[in-house]
Formats: C-alpha cells, structure tokens, sequence
C-alpha cells in the first residue's frame, strides 16, 4: 500500500478508479524527474506533460496531459531501460494503472495507448527536452532530428507526424520548480475536461 498526497492508501498492483485523483497526478508528477534524474538542472514529468498536451489539438489536448499519469505513482524510467524487453512486468504495471486512470477521467485507453499524434508529440517533447535540457543546447529542429533519426531515439516514428508539430514548440522554454508544474499540470487538465 501507498500513501498520496490527498490521503488516500491504494494499492498500485490493484488500483481502482475511486483511487484516481487529479491532485495526486499533478503532485507525483511535478516530484518526478525526467531522464532518471541524470540532468544539469530538475525538470519534471508534470512538465512534460503539459508540453505534450499543448503541442496537441484540442481533442487530445487531455489525453497529452494524462499519458504519463502512471508515473506519479510508480515512477519513470529512463527510456532505454522502460523499452528493454527484461521491463515487461514494469510496463505491464503502468499500462495497467494508466488504464484505470483513461476510464476515470472518461478516456479511450487504446488511443491514449497507441496514438500516433499522440506518440508523436510525447517524442517531440523528449527530443526537445533532451536537445535543451539534458544537453543544454539551443533548440536546432533540423539539427535535432537529423540526431533522432540517426541515434535511433525515435524509433520507427515517422517524420510525417513529427514536422507539423514543429511549429507548436515554445520558443522560449525553462524547467519549473515542482509547484509550478503541479498547478500548471491542475489548471490543464481541468480546462480540457
């Protein structure tokens, strides 16, 4: 069993969704940080979030918000070690409890799951994210995703859903402290219920 922050013991093996709260979300995520931690300065899962939310047209802007919801209450792991195929019991926990968390807040669990323009902006944002704040460069589109390609970072993803959402990145992008992201996270997620 797990404490959350608004008080509630669940069990993340056999999560429910009267456990599901958007405040814990928020709060788990905005204490989680990217890249296993392995960055110049913390930046978080919240955040992330809300990038991928926002590089979404509105029909999916909630689905952005929420797809990492799981990690707020298991954690994230580095996308090398998340993908291994050793991993199957982890990501078997987290589709199991971002499941619970697509019907609590009404949500198709396989788009959430499989959506390439969802997929999409979810890599967008990691490479972007990696690009600026893992390796602390200026953002260089061309430059990035000529590095995506050839580093493998991006899969099989296909640039045809990555290009016009170029666009949608900020031009101006700095890493928020925990509350910041927690509230920011709130606010989205409740003006595209």
């Amino acid at each position: 069993m797990m404490r959350t922050y608004t008080g509630r013991s669940i069990d993340p093996y056999a999560i429910v969704p009267s456990d599901i709260d958007l405040f814990d979300i928020a709060r788990g995520l905005s204490h989680v940080c990217r890249f296993a931690g392995q960055l110049p300065r913390f930046y978080s899962v919240a955040q992330h979030s809300v990038m991928v939310g926002d590089l979404l047209p509105d029909d999916l802007k909630l689905y952005g918000y929420l797809h990492d919801g799981a990690e707020a209450f298991i954690g994230d792991l580095s996308r090398s070690i998340k993908h291994d195929h050793r991993m199957y019991a982890f990501r078997n926990m987290e589709d199991r409890i971002l499941r619970v968390i697509a019907y609590r807040f009404g949500l198709d669990f396989i788009k959430l799951s499989l959506d390439p323009d969802i997929k999409a902006a979810d890599n967008l944002a990691a490479l972007f994210e990696r690009w600026t704040v893992q390796r602390g460069e200026a953002w260089d589109p061309e430059a990035a995703l000529k590095y995506a390609f050839d580093s493998n970072f991006l899969g099989a993803h296909s640039p045809k859903h990555l290009v016009p959402l170029l666009q949608r990145l900020p031009s101006f992008w700095e890493p928020w402290d925990p509350p910041h992201a927690y509230g920011v996270l709130v606010a989205k997620v409740e003006a595209a219920l």
